[in-house]
């Protein structure tokens, strides 16, 4: 008997109606794909949860942050699909569930008395979110609830298309997630809620946004993840399994402003588009020291793993070495964060000098440039080389001109900022002494 391969699956391919968006920094898909095209610059910010005015006032008062983020994203992308939401099946997929309620049930069951409300119990069941989408709409249809860990969005995702093309129907899909309080969030560190929906369909209509097609074969194809450019959406990415949506809508038609279905990757034309387009997104440690005047070990940092003309966002384990060149006493105080801030500001410094000369690779001369001063300094910890785990570093170009620049940073480890501040930095400063690469990394 000869084996053969079964035939390659036909694809899936709908077509989004609408969406809904709330999470750090934005409270809605009209504000939020602002930020996800680049149009306007990304702030985050605690997310801000509406009260759930479509519940009853007795369900209203039990609505907790999972209740509240995913009947708000539902609602605004039932909105502007222009459907009704009782005659619409749904998916909802979180990869947690309800974090704060775990920690409030889990709190009572170490207490003395180990007596858990009963309405922790009731938001506990990890379906909450479809039973309250029900009471709020009315809706009827079937409802799938889905956990896949990080994958819950792909997971719901494949859920709702394969619902909508089989059964020939608009669907629902809601992803969501919640943030731990200690001690679960040091074990499952998701920095805030975050909630996304999508209205897809099998075929398309006057008030599609997007395309989505999803290709089956015979095999396991690894698809690389897309980096954001801008570090900020990057790290809610990263560490949001409801965020994983954000390269996609990014570049979706609907975010940039266009009209029509399809959802291709952004175009530029002309030739300082084609400069953009060639930059280097991700750079190792050699990519780094090629841009910068430190070596050897002074060159602290690992790697950038994403960057844009305001942002700069990287990566690095240096601080738990033993042979650091910071280290004094037998330790590496906090304030030595401030260094990583400046290596990275002077890396983002030449790849935008790179990118205005239409280079790569670390072949443009970097301008020289000093550490004018250092402001709003915060020390959030009293040492860095009892960090476990890598460090986190991001700058924000927040203003400048030829000469002069203001940056922000921030070096964190995991969701805790170990410090933040504000540093100016002056260009082709000849006459004054400790000498910075670029945009701020000091001579060391």
């Amino acid at each position: 008997m000869t084996a053969s391969n079964p035939p390659a699956a036909s694809p899936l391919t709908v077509f989004v109606e609408g969406i809904g968006l709330i999470g750090p920094g934005f409270s809605s898909w009209e504000e939020g794909r602002q930020h996800l095209a680049g149009l306007t610059p990304y702030v985050s910010q605690k997310t801000l949860l509406p009260s759930p005015m479509s519940l009853p006032p007795a369900e209203r008062r039990r609505a907790g942050a999972v209740i509240k983020v995913s009947l708000a994203v539902g609602h605004e992308a039932v909105d502007a699909a222009g459907l009704s939401a009782a005659e619409l099946p749904s998916v909802f997929s979180s990869s947690s569930g309800d974090g704060i309620n775990c920690h409030e049930i889990c709190s009572a069951l170490a207490s003395s008395d180990r007596l858990i409300s009963p309405t922790r119990f009731h938001n506990s069941v990890h379906n909450a979110a479809s039973g309250y989408w029900s009471i709020s709409t009315g809706a009827m249809p079937p409802s799938s609830v889905l956990c896949a860990y990080d994958g819950s969005f792909a997971a719901g995702l494949l859920e709702a298309m394969t619902q909508a093309v089989i059964d020939d129907t608009p669907v629902l899909l809601v992803a969501y997630d919640t943030d731990y309080p200690e001690p679960l969030r040091s074990k499952r560190p998701v920095p805030d809620t975050m909630g996304v929906a999508l209205v897809i369909r099998p075929g398309a209509s006057a008030r599609s946004l997007a395309r989505i097609t999803l290709q089956g074969g015979n095999g396991l194809t690894t698809v690389a993840a897309t980096v954001m450019s801008d570090a900020g959406l990057e790290f809610l990415r990263q560490t949001i399994p409801a965020a994983r949506l954000a390269p996609a809508a990014g570049s979706c038609p609907a975010a940039v402003g266009g009209a029509g279905s399809g959802l291709p990757g952004r175009h530029a034309t002309g030739a300082g588009s084609r400069a953009a387009m060639n930059r280097p997104q991700t750079l190792n440690r050699d990519d780094i020291a090629r841009r910068i005047p430190h070596q050897g070990s002074m060159c602290l940092l690992d790697t950038v793993t994403a960057w844009d003309d305001s942002h700069i966002r990287c990566q690095a384990s240096s601080h738990r070495a033993p042979d650091h060149p910071l280290r004094a006493h037998g330790r590496l105080g906090a304030a030595c964060g401030v260094e990583y801030a400046a290596q990275a500001m002077a890396v983002h410094g030449t790849l935008m000098a790179e990118a205005a000369a239409g280079t790569a690779g670390g072949s443009t001369a970097p301008r020289a440039g000093y550490l004018a001063s250092m402001r709003s300094v915060n020390l959030y910890v009293d040492r860095l080389d009892t960090v476990p785990g890598p460090l986190t570093v991001s700058a924000e170009r927040m203003t400048g001109d030829a000469n002069t620049v203001l940056y922000s940073f921030t070096v964190q480890a995991g969701a805790q900022t170990l410090l933040s501040g504000r540093a100016v930095v002056v260009l082709d400063a000849a006459l004054l002494p400790s000498p910075v690469n670029s945009s701020g990394g000091s001579a060391g």
